[in-house]
């Protein structure tokens, strides 16, 4: 049975052409997610519609700490997103699954104890998922309760965009209250050299 998205021949190559890998463990923590959602059927579409793109995809075969490309791993969210018509929020709830129960999180947990201390080990969390790609802070202003990130040398796909106010937002509520993380300027839209996350919170 043939499992069609609307992703197109194009975008599909730019996506595997991107620089970089990733580490396993993103697409396992995606495979929770998609069997909380979806259950063991809407696994097996994303699967086949991988397939169908020319690029397959056994989630059950990837390897944690293993490298992958990270196109490819772009492609398998942005092929989940087009199969169930998941809206940006629901990718963020996506991103938002993975550092919850991520084994590089649960590593990374004993350095957070600060929102200075979280911001000091961004960098090296970032590259502990990517081999591409720089996770810069730009800026935190505690007395008005938000800091700003940048990431750099990551051209991406605008669904990662969301997935990632999921993931960082998630990694900030371990050290502040109700955070919320919105991405305030694209690089794939041209504004600016990199993704600009801004993220705030409450007092």
């Amino acid at each position: 049975m043939e499992i069609k998205t609307k992703i197109s021949e194009e975008e599909v190559e730019r996506l595997i052409s991107l620089p970089g890998r990733t580490i396993g463990t993103g697409f396992i923590d995606d495979l929770d997610f998609l069997l909380k959602e979806k259950g063991e059927e809407g696994v097996e579409k994303v699967e086949g519609a991988m397939t169908e793109l020319g690029h397959p995809l056994k989630y059950r075969e990837l390897k944690d700490f293993k490298w992958y490309p990270t196109g490819y791993y772009l492609l398998s969210i942005l092929v989940a997103k087009e199969l169930f018509e998941w809206d940006d929020e629901m990718i963020r709830r996506m991103g938002v699954n993975s550092q919850k129960i991520s084994l590089i999180t649960k590593i990374m947990t004993k350095f957070f104890v600060s929102i200075e201390r979280v911001l000091k080990e961004t960098p090296k969390f970032w590259n502990m998922y990517f081999s591409a790609g720089d996770m810069e802070v730009i800026e935190l202003n505690e007395k008005e309760r938000y800091f700003l990130l940048i990431l750099k040398n990551f051209p991406g796909h605008q669904v990662f965009c969301r997935y990632l106010e999921g993931a960082i937002g998630q990694v900030a509520s371990y050290v502040v209250k109700n955070p919320k993380c919105r991405e305030v300027k694209c690089y794939l839209k041209g504004e600016g050299e990199g993704h600009l996350f801004k993220v705030a919170w409450e007092k």
